[in-house]
């Protein structure tokens, strides 16, 4: 059989042997001869395209993904500079083998085999944040990517794609006025400030997130101690703790603010983004495919508390390869889930875990702007969430109004079981609780009702 009439049986329901088979026989192939390439190829679009991938999947023995991945990975060794053609097998593999139904199935003994199989297939493909973003991108287009829990708007990947393309083209035409990075973005959790961060993830525009609640000195010190060129602010509020600084800032050229402000020395989101026409598609797409795994992607300064504030740097390989990392050790998550976030993005919890899993995971991302338990019980309703990552107290106030419902020592199980549904939506499977001591008995009680916390 032709490897073109095969590629026509791959992909239904009943064609893991048939998948099996190839793969068999693609190992048992010089990895550098055309058939092996195309039966790989071939395996690995048919998967990407089935809607019975995960159930092929399942039935295909770990080994054989193993080798599918080690052999296209290896021709980027063979290939001249990495052809893109075999760059995005690699990309297009990755995506595969990430699945849970591939991920679950790993033992623990072999996880270290797969982090380091995994790792040599990030590096060698140069696989940046910004390949993943738009890698994702272009799988779930209408797929909704960021939520707005009380306000109904809603971002798909597309939609969002298409705003970090302008955003990105917008800031560098700011080049032309002189030196563009380091990029600091200072706001609180909002639609703008991820897509500011991955307009710059992904485009190789460091950028450093200043804590929202830190202080006017902090801030300074901050700025000054990164050399930042453009400051990125919420709006008037945090635009305050750049001007008391401005003096001392001498690396400073030009600040931004997303909500307008009334002074003429300080730029509007809108008017960067109204300059994206001055950067042409060719030119945004050399600065992308310039960006390697080893650069320099962002850095993150801690809270200060321990003494003036730290600067810890993180490389794309650092942020891409700590996503697979994390897929191993949560392998169920994938793209079904959705994530209720509280947690800041500009801390690491809230910026790698939530913001950056989700686009890993193709997952949905929901933003809590109001710290409220009320806003907290909305959004847990609204969009009923599998996914919540938050601190002790908000664990704390989930089980109180649980329990203004139910008796958790005198109820049956199925009355909790209702009560527990009602409150968080009747999704939520995994959480996790850190920064803080969680009450024993509460942690329990969640565990009790299937929430993996």
């Amino acid at each position: 059989m032709t490897v073109s009439r095969e590629r026509t049986h791959l992909g239904g329901a009943d064609s893991a042997p048939l998948v099996a088979d190839l793969l068999q026989e693609a190992s048992r192939t010089d990895t550098s001869a055309q058939r092996a390439y195309e039966v790989d190829r071939d395996v690995v679009e048919a998967l990407r395209e089935s809607v019975h991938a995960d159930a092929i999947l399942a039935e295909v023995e770990l080994a054989l993904l193993a080798e599918l991945v080690e052999r296209i990975a290896s021709r980027l060794d063979e290939a001249a500079a990495g052809e893109a053609r075999d760059r995005g097998l690699v990309w297009d593999v990755l995506d595969v083998v990430r699945r849970p139904s591939v991920l679950t199935r790993v033992d623990r003994a072999d996880v270290d085999a797969w982090v380091k199989r995994l790792l040599r297939a990030v590096e060698r493909s140069n696989f940046t944040v910004g390949h993943l973003f738009r890698h994702r991108a272009r799988t779930y287009t209408a797929k909704t990517l960021f939520e707005l829990p009380g306000v109904g708007q809603s971002l798909t990947w597309h939609a969002a794609a298409a705003r970090v393309d302008q955003l990105t083209r917008g800031l560098l035409a700011l080049e032309r006025d002189g030196p563009l990075t380091p990029i600091a973005i200072l706001s609180e959790n909002r639609p703008e400030m991820a897509l500011l961060d991955l307009t710059c993830l992904t485009a190789g525009l460091v950028d450093v997130m200043v804590p929202a609640n830190s202080t006017d000195q902090d801030v300074g010190f901050i700025l000054r101690h990164a050399k930042v060129r453009t400051a990125i602010v919420s709006g008037r509020e945090q635009l305050h703790k750049v001007l008391k600084n401005r003096e001392g800032l001498p690396d400073l050229e030009r600040i931004v603010s997303i909500d307008p402000v009334d002074d003429r020395d300080v730029l509007s989101l809108a008017d960067v983004q109204a300059r994206a026409h001055e950067t042409s598609l060719d030119d945004l797409s050399e600065r992308r495919e310039a960006v390697r795994i080893d650069d320099l992607a962002t850095v993150m300064y801690t809270s200060g508390t321990t003494g003036m504030p730290k600067g810890i740097q993180f490389s794309q390989r650092n942020l891409v390869f700590k996503r697979f990392a994390r897929a191993l050790a949560l392998p169920h998550l994938g793209d079904a889930d959705v994530f209720l976030c509280y947690l800041p993005l500009f801390h690491t919890f809230g910026r790698y875990l939530e913001m950056l899993g989700c686009v890993f995971w193709g997952a949905k991302y929901c933003f809590l702007l109001d710290p409220s338990v009320e806003a907290l019980i909305d959004g847990m309703r609204r969009y009923r969430p599998s996914v919540f990552i938050s601190v002790p107290r908000k664990w704390m106030q989930l089980y109180e109004v649980i329990t203004q419902q139910v008796d958790p020592l005198h109820a049956d199980d199925a009355a909790i079981r209702r009560a527990v549904e009602d409150v968080t939506g009747g999704r939520l499977a995994w959480g996790l609780s850190a920064a803080g001591h969680l009450d024993a008995d509460i942690f329990r009680f969640f565990q009790s009702q299937g929430v993996h916390l």
